[in-house]
């Protein structure tokens, strides 16, 4: 187990080096808890409390994160981004997709917005959430979702990405988060 002990704290002089500098007695903090010692113990992350997930932390969590990149992205969208965009978009409007290719092209959409925030460190973040929630999500509604809804809360994102009006954007990533939550409802109940 990695031990970190209270007497360090840790900066960074440049993004790529980081080194241990003790803090000052006027820096540290309180022990909270008597029983801890001096030790901060890191446990190795366990998956079995984090699962299963539900569908209202999914929501919360595509909701904050893909909010978090709307205004980076308004800032740096270029051609090529509203390119893949209204790709994906095409893809998701061909009446014989299905609900398997209808998904990959929602993932290309939202994969896309990131894209455009122009940001690799976000870029690389987002990918794995996009990668894992999105497809989670839509084979959680997929029965009860209206493909046309979706389609339609994507043109306005694009639409808004393209008015460069980021608020916008981030009230059409809410809109579509709530039309999710509301469809999973809907199916849960009937």
């Amino acid at each position: 187990m990695a031990k970190i002990t209270s007497s360090a704290t840790f900066t960074s002089a440049t993004p790529s080096a980081a080194s241990a500098t003790p803090a000052s007695e006027d820096e540290r903090q309180p022990e909270e808890d008597a029983d801890s010692g001096d030790d901060f113990t890191l446990e190795p992350f366990d998956s079995s409390t984090a699962l299963p997930l539900d569908i209202e932390e999914i929501i919360q969590a595509r909701r904050t994160l893909q909010g978090s990149c709307a205004e980076l992205a308004v800032q740096n969208a270029a051609p090529q981004h509203f390119a893949r965009l209204e790709a994906a978009l095409r893809r998701q409007q061909d009446p014989k997709a299905s609900d398997e290719a209808f998904c990959q092209a929602d993932v290309a959409f939202h994969r896309a917005l990131v894209d455009a925030t122009d940001n690799g460190m976000l870029r690389f973040v987002m990918y794995t959430v996009i990668e894992a929630l999105i497809p989670v999500t839509n084979m959680v509604v997929t029965v009860v979702r209206e493909r046309g809804d979706i389609i339609s809360l994507h043109r306005q994102m694009l639409a808004q990405l393209r008015q460069r009006d980021s608020v916008a954007l981030r009230g059409s990533i809410d809109s579509l988060m709530d039309y999710l939550l509301r469809e999973f409802e809907q199916a849960s109940a009937g």
